[in-house]
């Protein structure tokens, strides 16, 4: 199942009054937002929020906190807005925890054979007071022992360089920098970015093979440049062509329209009467 796909058929998410009461706007927005859901089990909850640790989800008999590590599925549908955020930086790179973990597990196989041969060599016997011959044995079994030690670590070396450039391309991590001047205030504000490869439009839109994950930003203060950094995790994949998409929501998990928004449009309200009105006549 892909984490990223549109609603069918779509449908047009009414704005909300307290936006209109809060502006007292005469334009509305129309852009594709995008409606969340984690995945418990066999089932796929919509989620409720977002919080600095945790995805809130509603179950249908209550909230529940699940970790933000689960799987987000975003269902994209042409949405309503009286307000809309200016983004006025969006930038994303992609980074990869494979190869640090590589070497550590190659820095602690290295020490537990370096411990190993140190045992080996304690438990022959002491040829210091013995014959000749015995104290060149003693010699030859230390520098045997030695040198496959150093073997063994050269050649584990090696093939821990060699699989950290074969994974060169897969990325597991992305981070963000963000900055948003918003015109209305957003309590417990947060990201969904869509991962992937590019769409077949060569645009900057994330196709069907792609990953969805979720920041917390907490509150937008209007008229305000409110700055972020955030580091997500994700699940491997080639970065090939890879693009990144954002998404923008509230507390209550409603999406919130952005200058990057897909589909971005403004219109007045008398336009979006008429065009929800030919909508209707369609049905």
């Amino acid at each position: 199942m892909a984490a990223i796909a549109f609603a069918s058929p779509p449908l047009i998410a009414q704005p909300v009054d307290e936006e209109a009461e809060r502006l007292d706007s005469e334009s509305v927005y129309l852009f594709i937002g995008g409606e969340l859901s984690a995945k418990q089990g066999r089932g796929n909850y919509p989620v409720h929020s977002i919080s600095k640790r945790h995805i809130i989800i509603d179950k249908g008999t209550g909230t529940r906190k699940v970790s933000q590590s689960s799987q987000i599925l975003m269902r994209l549908k042409p949405m309503l807005s009286y307000s809309m955020v200016e983004v006025n930086r969006f930038e994303f790179s992609l980074s990869s925890t494979i190869p640090a973990a590589l070497e550590a597990r190659a820095m602690s196989e290295m020490m537990r054979h370096d411990w190993g041969t140190d045992t080996q060599i304690s438990v022959i016997p002491d040829a210091i007071s013995q014959s000749r011959q015995r104290r060149n044995d003693y010699y030859d079994q230390v520098e045997e022992l030695e040198r496959e030690n150093r073997e063994y670590q050269e050649d584990l070396e090696d093939e821990t360089q060699n699989l950290i450039f074969e994974v060169e391309k897969i990325k597991d991590t992305i981070h963000l920098d963000l900055e948003f001047l918003p015109n209305l205030d957003y309590e417990n504000a947060y990201v969904a970015v869509a991962v992937g490869a590019g769409s077949d439009k060569g645009d900057s839109t994330v196709g069907g093979n792609s990953q969805v994950v979720v920041g917390y930003l907490g509150t937008l203060r209007a008229n305000t440049v409110e700055a972020f950094k955030l580091r997500m995790s994700l699940k491997p994949f080639r970065t090939e062509n890879a693009v990144c998409e954002l998404f923008l929501f509230c507390e209550d998990g409603r999406p919130i329209a952005t200058s990057l928004s897909r589909g971005l449009k403004k219109y007045t309200k008398e336009e979006i009467e008429a065009l929800q009105d030919r909508k209707d006549s369609l049905r």
